[in-house]
């Protein structure tokens, strides 16, 4: 596991939840305003999904170029 940076480029504020392999759901954080930054220790297969207002705003699923550049853009 990894710590990767989480950036919202988003011009309101989003919640980031864990998504498990049986399908729960696990918020990582509290909220992340807009400009802001979170970190999250994660790994290659790990399935976010970033939410404003209960409404799915982005589905991300790490990868290896998350990795190498330690950080994701919300955007």
């Amino acid at each position: 596991m990894m710590g990767i940076r989480f950036t919202n480029h988003l011009n309101h504020v989003v919640s980031i939840y864990w998504r498990s392999g049986g399908g729960s759901k696990t918020l990582m954080n509290g909220n992340v305003l807009s400009g802001g930054t979170t970190i999250i220790k994660t790994m290659i297969g790990h399935k976010f999904e970033i939410i404003n207002n209960n409404k799915l705003v982005l589905k991300i699923t790490i990868n290896k170029n998350h990795i190498n550049n330690g950080e994701v853009f919300i955007r």
